[in-house]
């Protein structure tokens, strides 16, 4: 029986919609983006954990300093980048840019859009906080190195190479400095686009 047929002439207002939650559904990139941010993170918080529990690796010292940002280089840049790739993916598939497979109907109510929005949104902000994260570690790998090589220790009968510890330093902090600016530049784009709608 459609709309307004027999029964009582219901009126379009009187027909029961069911309610939208605000709580949509998680959806598969959105759960790996967590995912992945979270992992990132608690591989952060053990390597500094890690540096402090070190003999002789007192805070601000070259031996900490290396060790605490360890984990950080182009490798961690590329997968705080992808992590700002499916935020930017699902602000296309929830704004209708995307027209391929997985992209989103226009019947999707508005509050369960605003959901995936916000939640693309929330994870480019955390994946830009990592990227920041990830240059900082690299300078710190970089500050620790410098010390160390200045002190003239570690080195084979206390020679020092030169720049060859350092070189590689610079180069994983020029590389981190890349990538983070590729993806502070993608995430505030995308972060954009999502306000925009």
């Amino acid at each position: 029986m459609g709309l307004g047929e027999g029964g009582g002439g219901m009126g379009p207002s009187e027909v029961d919609v069911p309610a939208v939650s605000l709580r949509a559904r998680w959806e598969l990139a959105e759960v790996a983006a967590v995912a992945v941010l979270a992992g990132l993170g608690l591989i952060v918080v053990g390597a500094v954990l890690q540096a402090l529990g070190q003999p002789g690796a007192s805070w601000g010292s070259s031996a900490f300093l290396r060790l605490a940002g360890s984990w950080s280089g182009v490798l961690f840049g590329v997968v705080m980048l992808a992590v700002v790739g499916l935020g930017w993916w699902q602000v296309s598939r929830w704004t209708g840019e995307d027209d391929g497979p997985g992209a989103v109907d226009d019947g999707v109510p508005g509050t369960e859009q605003a959901a995936h929005l916000r939640r693309a949104r929330t994870v480019c902000r955390l994946a830009e906080a990592g990227l920041v994260v990830n240059v900082a570690g690299a300078v710190m790998v970089l500050v620790g190195t410098v010390a160390r090589s200045g002190a003239g220790s570690g080195f084979p009968h206390g020679v020092p190479v030169p720049w060859g510890p350092e070189a590689d330093a610079v180069a994983s902090l020029a590389g981190a400095a890349v990538v983070g600016a590729a993806g502070l530049w993608m995430a505030q784009r995308t972060i954009r686009d999502r306000e925009a709608t």
